[in-house]
């Protein structure tokens, strides 16, 4: 769906930098997700613009040797080497807060959540 590497790819991809020890892994979930649980077309065009996010920034301020994964979910990995860590979440955070907006219908933006239906209960809150 994303086309980043998953499953035994991102164990292959950890086990080969294991032993190095310049090397941090930086673990992305997204707040908020199960506001798209009911609606799988939104569900993953936010999936693919935070894949696409992540690779933009990583390429952008990482290393060579960098990478991005999707564990699954809305769970992604990023490796990157430790002196371009900082940078790389600071400017994912920047990027995905200005970005983010195009994804939320304008009155549940206005309002600071959004309603989620929960089938047999009363609906639910998503920041």
């Amino acid at each position: 769906m994303t086309g980043l590497p998953t499953g035994t790819e991102i164990d292959e991809l950890l086990a080969a930098h294991q032993a190095q020890e310049d090397w941090c892994v930086m673990t992305v979930s997204l707040e908020g997700f199960q506001a798209f649980d009911g609606d799988v077309y939104s569900a993953r065009k936010v999936l693919r613009f935070v894949a696409y996010l992540l690779t933009d920034v990583v390429d952008e301020l990482g290393g060579p040797a960098d990478w991005v994964a999707h564990r699954g979910g809305d769970e992604f990995i990023v490796a990157t080497q430790r002196e371009y860590a900082n940078r790389i979440r600071d400017r994912l955070q920047h990027r995905f807060d200005e970005e983010k907006l195009g994804f939320y219908d304008p009155f549940d933006w206005s309002r600071g959540f959004t309603e989620v239906a929960q089938p047999g209960a009363e609906p639910g809150v998503c920041p």
